[in-house]
């Protein structure tokens, strides 16, 4: 097997990134293949060889793509606060004292 340019395995990762983490985790393996191939072939022109072993490539990688896309999604989830706890008039005194020191 030929190996992949470090030119395309860079592009492979950098459509990794900038795919979004909800998109790699709702689809099937199969399903995140294809997405990712199609997104590649649509900045550069595959030939058969390439996109050949960019398949065997990413289907060995999807485990680290998920893992990956979800480190990104908890980490760029907001965190979802009841509004009472912003609300210094119903906040409790510890709470106030934690707030006034920041």
């Amino acid at each position: 097997m030929i190996p992949i340019d470090t030119s395309l395995l860079r592009l492979t990762w950098l459509v990794i990134e900038e795919t979004q983490s909800s998109n790699v985790l709702s689809l099937t393996d199969t399903g995140l293949v294809r997405l990712l191939l199609q997104r590649i072939s649509d900045r550069i022109l595959l030939s058969g060889e390439e996109v050949y072993l960019l398949y065997d490539y990413i289907s060995s990688k999807t485990t680290l793509i998920r893992d990956m896309a979800e480190s990104r999604f908890v980490y760029h989830t907001p965190v979802r606060l009841k509004p009472e706890a912003y609300n210094p008039a119903t906040a409790s005194e510890a709470s106030r004292d934690v707030v006034s020191t920041l």
